[in-house]
């Protein structure tokens, strides 16, 4: 019999840098798991060719995919009348640009993930 060995979970924890999160105690930090993905089984969900033949990326939906879940998602107090929690499809849209960097973060774990294949930051 085949046995082929593999690590824990494909998830990524993830703590933006944002507001006193870093600072909070672990267990009440904002966390996003992100999760590594096969870019030749899902790359036809998030890449086409244009008409012209030009390869188009949505980047967005690349990472909207790899976005597994949010833990202690912050509520977002919308002008001083609304309370939102924070989902990944708030997260990911342009409808807060106080959310950008976050967005940003996020991009930058994915790329440092893609590039290094793994991180010290594994979730067990």
């Amino acid at each position: 019999m085949m046995k082929i060995t593999v690590s824990s979970l494909n998830e990524y924890c993830f703590v933006p840098d944002i507001m006193s999160n870093l600072k909070e105690p672990k267990e009440r930090q904002f966390r996003i798991y992100i999760k590594k993905v096969n870019s030749t089984l899902t790359a036809g969900r998030w890449s086409k060719f244009e008409k012209d033949g030009n390869f188009e990326i949505d980047l967005k939906a690349k990472i909207k995919e790899q976005i597994v879940r949010l833990e202690n998602a912050p509520v977002l107090n919308v002008d001083g009348k609304q309370d939102v929690t924070l989902t990944i499809d708030i997260l990911m849209s342009d409808k807060y640009h106080e959310l950008f960097s976050i967005q940003t973060q996020v991009l930058e774990f994915i790329g440092k993930l893609e590039r290094e294949g793994t991180l010290e930051t594994k979730k067990s």
